[in-house]
Order: C-alpha cells, then sequence, then structure tokens
C-alpha cells in the first residue's frame, strides 16, 4: 500500500491507496463520481433538452447549450428517492466514460443511498449496480453517517477544544440539507438513532422554485428558467440574521437601501447565466479596467494621429448610421435575497405544515434520552449545498439559543467543502483495511 495525502481544503488527511474504488455520492441535485483518492466529476444529475436543440445534454454537457433558456429537466429523482435507472445509468456511463473509469477492473462500488431507502428500491439498485454495470462489489451508506465518521477522523488531532471535543463526543448531530429535503440525524457511538431522525420537506429543490415564483410575479416571467434561476439563488441569496430588521432595511429607498441590486440576465453572448451589475463577473467593469490600462500606455502616441482624423470623421459623421444599442435586461433583486433561504427556518411562509431547521433538531433531541441532550447540543454538524449561504451558520446558532436552556452550550461546525464533505467521506471510509467487510458481490 502507497500512503499519500488528500487536500480537502482547509484539511488534509492520509489515505491507504490500496483498494481502486469508485465513489459516488449520487444526489438528486449533483453526482460526485471518481475514484477514491482523485478529484472527483461533480455533475447535474440530469438529462436537459431545449426547445430550440433536439440534442440531449448529459450531466455537465448543460455548459455545451448555446442557448440553457426554457430547458426541459429529467432526474433520476423524485422526491428524493431514485425512481429512474435507466436514466441514471445513462448518466453514469456517461461519467464513467469521461474520467476513463474501469467498472470491471475496480475493486468495487461505494454508494451512497438516501435515508430509509425503500426496500423495492434497493432491490433495483442492486440490479442496476451488478447486472447492469457489472461492479464487482458493493458498499451502501448513508451520507449523514459517512460525514460524521469523516469529520471525527478529520479533527482528531486538532488542538482546539471545540474541535477535540467533537471528535471524541459520544453523541453528535448532522443536519444535512440536501436538494429534496432537510435531515436531522443525532448519533450515539457513531451509530444513528433512527428514532430521531427527523426530516424537513424543504431542499435547495424547493428554494429555487420559490424564487421562480417570486420572480415571475414581481418582475420577469421566469417559471421555465430553472437554470438561470438556480444561479441567481447561489449568486445573491443569504440567510438573514435578523429577518424584521433586513424586512424594513428592503422597504427603504434604493439610496438608503443597501440589500438592493441589479442582477443582469443572461443576454448568451457575454453571460449564460447573468451576473450582478458592478459586481466582480461584470464583464463592463473588466473591460473598462483592461481599456484604461492598455489607453494609459498608448494615449501619448496616438494624440497626433487622432487630431488629423477628427475632420475626416466629423464629415462622415452625418452619412453614417447610429449604432444599435442593445441594453442589458435588469432584474432587480432586493428581499427576495433573503426570503428564499427563510424557508429553511420558516417552512410555513409557503404552508408547509413543518417546523423550521432549529426547532427540529430541538424536536430530535427530545427524542431521545435526557442524557445525550448535552453532547447533541454540543456537536451539530452542517453539510449540503444550502449550508453554504452566508450566515446560515450564525442564524442557527441564534434560533438555537432562544430555544435551548441556557445551561446547555451550543456548538456547531460548519466546514469549508461541506458539500463535497459526503464524497471525501467515501473516498476516505473505501481506503480503510475493513473496507471490504462493509461491502456485498
Amino acid at each position: 500500500a502507497v500512503v499519500s495525502t488528500q487536500s480537502t481544503g482547509e484539511f488534509e488527511f492520509e489515505i491507504m491507496q490500496a483498494n481502486k474504488v469508485v465513489v459516488i455520492d449520487n444526489g438528486a441535485g449533483n453526482s460526485r463520481i471518481g475514484y477514491a483518492g482523485k478529484k472527483p466529476k461533480v455533475m447535474p444529475n440530469q438529462i436537459t433538452k431545449a426547445k430550440s436543440d433536439r440534442r440531449q445534454y448529459i450531466g455537465d454537457q448543460i455548459t455545451e447549450c448555446p442557448n440553457p433558456s426554457s430547458l426541459f429537466y429529467r432526474r433520476p429523482f423524485d422526491k428524493g428517492y431514485l425512481v429512474n435507472w435507466d436514466l441514471q445509468s445513462q448518466i453514469w456511463n456517461y461519467a464513467f466514460k469521461s474520467e476513463g473509469i474501469d467498472v470491471k477492473h475496480s475493486d468495487g462500488l461505494l454508494l451512497t443511498e438516501p435515508m430509509f431507502n425503500f426496500p423495492v428500491l434497493k432491490h433495483d439498485m442492486y440490479q442496476a449496480v451488478f447486472e447492469d454495470h457489472g461492479f464487482p462489489s458493493l458498499c451502501c451508506a448513508s451520507g449523514p453517517a459517512l460525514a460524521n465518521l469523516y469529520y471525527k477522523h478529520l479533527l482528531s488531532n486538532s488542538e482546539d477544544a471545540r474541535e477535540k471535543e467533537f471528535s471524541c463526543s459520544i453523541a453528535n448531530i448532522v443536519v444535512d440539507v440536501g436538494y429534496s429535503f432537510t435531515h436531522v440525524v443525532p448519533f450515539f457511538d457513531n451509530q444513528i438513532l433512527n428514532y430521531g431522525v427527523k426530516r424537513i420537506n424543504i431542499g435547495g429543490k424547493a428554494l429555487t422554485n420559490y424564487l421562480k415564483e417570486l420572480v415571475s410575479y414581481r418582475h420577469w416571467n421566469m417559471m421555465d428558467e430553472t437554470y438561470v434561476i438556480n444561479s441567481i439563488k447561489e449568486s445573491v441569496c443569504f440567510v438573514s440574521k435578523d429577518f424584521t430588521q433586513d424586512l424594513t432595511l428592503s422597504h427603504k429607498k434604493l439610496s438608503d437601501n443597501p440589500l438592493q441590486l441589479m442582477y443582469v440576465l443572461p443576454d448568451f453572448v457575454k453571460s449564460y447565466t447573468g451576473y450582478v451589475k458592478g459586481g466582480p463577473n461584470d464583464p463592463d467593469i473588466q473591460n473598462n479596467t483592461n481599456t484604461d490600462n492598455k489607453n494609459q500606455t498608448q494615449s501619448q502616441t496616438q494624440s497626433k494621429n487622432q487630431e488629423e482624423k477628427d475632420g475626416e470623421k466629423e464629415k462622415e459623421k452625418g452619412k453614417e448610421k447610429a449604432p444599435v444599442v442593445v441594453e442589458d435586461q435588469l432584474l432587480p433583486m432586493n428581499n427576495e435575497r433573503f426570503t428564499v433561504p427563510e424557508l429553511l427556518f420558516h417552512p410555513s411562509d409557503v404552508g408547509i405544515a413543518q417546523a423550521g431547521i432549529a426547532e427540529t433538531i430541538v424536536q430530535a433531541v427530545n427524542s431521545t434520552m435526557i442524557d445525550l441532550h448535552e453532547p447533541l447540543y454540543a456537536n451539530i454538524l452542517l453539510i449540503g449545498g444550502s449550508t453554504l449561504f452566508p450566515n446560515f451558520k450564525e442564524r442557527l446558532d441564534k434560533d438555537l439559543r432562544n430555544l435551548i436552556p441556557l445551561e446547555y452550550k451550543i456548538n456547531t461546525f460548519l466546514p469549508p467543502n461541506a458539500d463535497m464533505l459526503i464524497w471525501q467521506a467515501g473516498s476516505w471510509f473505501s481506503q480503510l483495511p475493513n473496507f471490504k467487510s462493509f461491502s456485498v458481490t
């Protein structure tokens, strides 16, 4: 076995590269596929088709679409569960080919599955993995279970007291904010307490759909622009630390409202997803910066020639037609920026009769033995793409503090790579010496 170091953003860990295992974090929104110990391929778990194009775009091929407007989506997942294996196999085959993965000569597959997966869906999974794709072995695990083990391993050598406590704690909670659902999963001695697992029917998909409705009602009809709206959500949305205060601020005039910004919708020439006007990705600002630097060095040499040409240009000015100016299509984003992520904390805003994340954590803890309450509140791990909204951790800490007795301390941990943590956990787990004992053939 060869020892190597794998980087995970802020962390590094050593793995024993003895097994050539394919690791797939098969999410409803994105899939992460690759060999253990190597950089995975991250792509949307979907097949799309444009109205003006007969071609099907698998996964990340959507970036090749000349006009990603009004796309038709086909996803193998429905309501958080994998129900279409024909579609999923087509997506996997594309990923295997593009990444050079030889399934039959691999040492098996580590695959993540949803919490409380149905037996009939598991049967279809075994059939697809062994018969359709020909993997020699399969290890199934839930994302929160892998993330819990892996994060404890990462923090085992930490000198920080909070992190050290998490790695040694006998009980902790993992909050997984996924594409279709949000799960709150309590652990005791690294085992899931099934009776304490809680689910909220809110995830990244619901947030995108809600933003589509708000924008379509207030500004432009964008109910068919899922691709663009999702990019807007990831670019400008944030979690409000004080919802009432920010809502009051958003009602003020533009000059007194720092929350409002203008989002330039894509024209599929300069941009395919749009950008914030005046932001770092604004091509006009980038072009002006480059032009100013260039003109500064050439201004003296061109001054004489310009004076000679001015006379001729004035004569021809009347003959020339006025240039066609294409104005940017602007989308004002004001309180939509924080009212959309607010659904994670108040699902009742859209008629879902469920508690928010903070209340659900309290419900999960209260369903366990009272002796576990203190370590559970003190060791909360946050994973999933939607946890990367700015201020998410701070808002959750604030809401929990208002619900939990003061004698309990609250420690939440948000890794910088929260959206990739499950795949990295699978990569690490597949290289453990006893990995094969968790696999079936």
